[in-house]
């Protein structure tokens, strides 16, 4: 059985992080573009109702006008173009033998994290995602919910019950959010988590490959060692973990040793970094609308559906990269070889055309998927364990803190971030 550690060290642990750690990690690409780093949705929905859906990076360094800083890629020998509407994402996301993933990211994301799942296509990306769908996929991650997810959300709500209540502060995003997601991953890979605010740092520092490539790099080589030694002992010792799973399946062939730490490298900043910010967005999204945290409150069975708008309405992951791969035409667009596109997939959830009244939240809006998770065959790999701790999450919250509200004005939780948005605070009260 896998060990959660929840114990009084945890919460020693847990109050001393410093909230800064809760914050966006692409400021530095935001230097000057506030409005944007403001309200992204604003800007980018407009660009797209007037100028449409796939847009080319101008000759003046702007989308008609609008600065946009390119996260993935820097490529001024080839064209570039982001695409904002529903139908023409899901185009590209559903053609990878014309529109690759890895050839899109480029640059310093791929020479800092190497050749993993995210940044392959065609024979080898399908390798690499049936052996990690075995540790990721839906009946995987059912198997470790009662004895590990649910487990660390009952416990951390209950912690922040008790804070509550004694009159101490809490913030959704540092007391619940990341505690929630640092936990899970370091229970799924046997961490012990006396280092939490150092690894979320270097989680951060990892996507930040942009912004600050040197850091980027060092974060890498210092997780791959840290991994090189625990997959030693894993090899010594073997224990009921992923690291003990990645080990054995290389003895088997069927990864490299380099492959296994570099997947082992990315697990970490992959399961924290965008799914601690996704739980703090979720929490926000219900509790700035009290009457539907309420509805959830008093019909459970309301919980997936409240998850699945709060990823739509407000994503934790904002854009995907691709790279075209021959020349094409998407929405009427002429895209030449070799163009690097940025896929909004957070834009395309707020598409009119896709969803009515786009921009309201409505937990009752009905079944109908979204593109928090991507699609197609780079669909995320830990959309099963992310939406699983959510949902842990948010059932805990609606049974042991059903009068749970924040404590400001939804207006002033500064949200930030075009890359990978987070609330700068959530403050909460009962």
């Amino acid at each position: 059985m896998l060990a959660t550690g929840l114990d009084e060290g945890f919460d020693e642990i847990i109050t001393a992080l410093p909230q800064s750690l809760i914050g966006p990690s692409d400021h530095a690409l935001l230097a000057g573009l506030d409005e944007l780093d403001s309200d992204p949705y604003s800007i980018l929905t407009t660009l797209r109702r007037e100028h449409g859906p796939v847009l080319r990076f101008g000759a003046d360094g702007t989308y008609h006008g609008v600065r946009i800083p390119n996260g993935w890629m820097q490529d001024e020998n080839h064209p570039q173009f982001i695409v904002l509407g529903w139908d023409a994402l899901r185009e590209i996301v559903q053609n990878p033998a014309v529109f690759h993933s890895g050839d899109g990211a480029g640059g310093p994301s791929v020479e800092s994290l190497g050749e993993i799942v995210t940044f392959l296509d065609g024979d080898a990306h399908d390798k690499h995602r049936r052996l990690l769908n075995q540790a990721f996929g839906r009946r995987a991650i059912e198997r470790i919910r009662e004895t590990v997810i649910d487990p660390i959300a009952l416990y951390l709500v209950r912690r922040a019950k008790d804070r509550l209540q004694q009159g101490q502060p809490v913030c959704f995003g540092k007391d619940i959010g990341l505690p929630m997601a640092y936990k899970t991953m370091t229970s799924l890979l046997g961490l012990p988590h006396d280092r939490f605010a150092h690894f979320v740092e270097i989680s951060s520092a990892l996507h930040q490959t942009a912004a600050d490539a040197e850091r980027a790099m060092h974060a890498a080589a210092e997780l791959a060692e840290m991994w090189r030694e625990q997959l030693a002992q894993r090899r010594r010792q073997p224990r009921e973990d992923l690291l003990t799973w990645m080990a054995q399946a290389e003895e088997q062939g069927k990864f490299t040793d380099e492959e296994v730490v570099r997947y082992a490298t990315i697990f970490l900043p992959a399961g924290v970094d965008t799914t601690s910010r996704q739980i703090g967005l979720t929490g926000l999204a219900l509790l700035s609308h009290p009457d539907q945290y309420a509805a959830v409150v008093h019909d459970h069975s309301l919980i997936d559906a409240a998850i699945d708008e709060a990823t739509r309405w407000s994503p934790s992951a904002m854009l995907v990269p691709r790279r075209c791969m021959e020349g094409t035409v998407v929405a009427g667009v002429p895209i030449p070889k070799l163009s690097s596109l940025t896929l909004w997939t957070s834009i395309a959830n707020r598409d009119p055309a896709r969803f009515p009244d786009p921009d309201v939240f409505d937990i009752h809006r009905g079944p109908k998927r979204n593109l928090a998770f991507n699609a197609g065959v780079h669909h995320c790999l830990g959309v099963n364990l992310a939406k699983s701790e959510l949902r842990a999450v948010v059932s805990a919250c609606v049974t042991e803190l059903p009068e749970l509200r924040l404590a400001v004005p939804p207006g002033a939780v500064d949200v930030r971030g075009i890359f990978v948005r987070s609330p700068m605070r959530i403050p909460v009260s009962i």
